[in-house]
Formats: C-alpha cells, sequence, structure tokens
C-alpha cells in the first residue's frame, strides 16, 4: 500500500517525517509507529482503525481509479473524501444535462456534511467542488 495515503490523517509533522525516509524498512518502522499509536484496542493483535482505513483504501482503488489519467482512487477527491468520512449515506448522481457537467452529491445527514463532486473534463476524475 504506497504510504503517500497516510497524508489524510496524519499531522503535516507525521507525514513530512514518514516521506522523508529513503530506506523502505526505516519508513514501514514508523508507519507501523503510526498505527500502534492509534490503536483503539492495544490488548487485541487486530488494529481497527487501520483495518478500517486500509479497508476504504482498497474501495477507493476499485471505485474511483482513472485508469486513464493513471490514477489511483486514494489520489482523487472521490476517494480522499471516502476515505477520511467513509462510505456516505446516500449518494446522488445527476448526469450530463445541456450545458452542464455531472455531477454527485454525497451526503452524511449524520456528521451534518454534504460533499458536491463535478466532472468538468468529462474523464471521470469527479472534482470536490465545495468545502
Amino acid at each position: 500500500m504506497p504510504y503517500g495515503v497516510l497524508q489524510y490523517i496524519s499531522s503535516n509533522e507525521e507525514f513530512k517525517r514518514i516521506a522523508a525516509k529513503a530506506d523502505t524498512a526505516e519508513r514501514d518502522s514508523l508507519i507501523a509507529a503510526f498505527w500502534r499509536e492509534r490503536d483503539p484496542s492495544p490488548g487485541t493483535e487486530e488494529n481497527e482503525l487501520r483495518e478500517e482505513f486500509y479497508r476504504r483504501v482498497v474501495f477507493t482503488e476499485t471505485r474511483f481509479s482513472i485508469h486513464g489519467l493513471s490514477k489511483s482512487g486514494w489520489e482523487t477527491d472521490r476517494g480522499r473524501v471516502y476515505i477520511i468520512f467513509g462510505p456516505p449515506q446516500e449518494v446522488h448522481h445527476r448526469l450530463e444535462e445541456e450545458g452542464s457537467s455531472p455531477y454527485e452529491v454525497w451526503l452524511y445527514p449524520h456528521r451534518d456534511r454534504y460533499f458536491i463532486f463535478r466532472d468538468k473534463e468529462g474523464s471521470g476524475d469527479y472534482k470536490l467542488v465545495n468545502r
């Protein structure tokens, strides 16, 4: 799994330390420590937070990757939001209509949040248009 995806849940300082390690073993050691610090149940073998995080990353790879642009799912705006917030409660798709590009609205009512993504280029790379 690429370490770059950790930028979504780590502090800037943590991510800079991880990214600065050219040696893979050193980087892996920092990543292991990163997850140990966040383990919600340190007395168990599983790290539920890490497992859920990587489940979301794998989902974004299968659902949001844009092969024509050589862009991994986690690198897309939809992938980033999915990894951080999880699956939306509702998704509304609006197909291309005359004079407008297709868009999606993701609803997270339990967090009082919504996200609008628009595919202005027609490439399948939906960009976040609200914050």
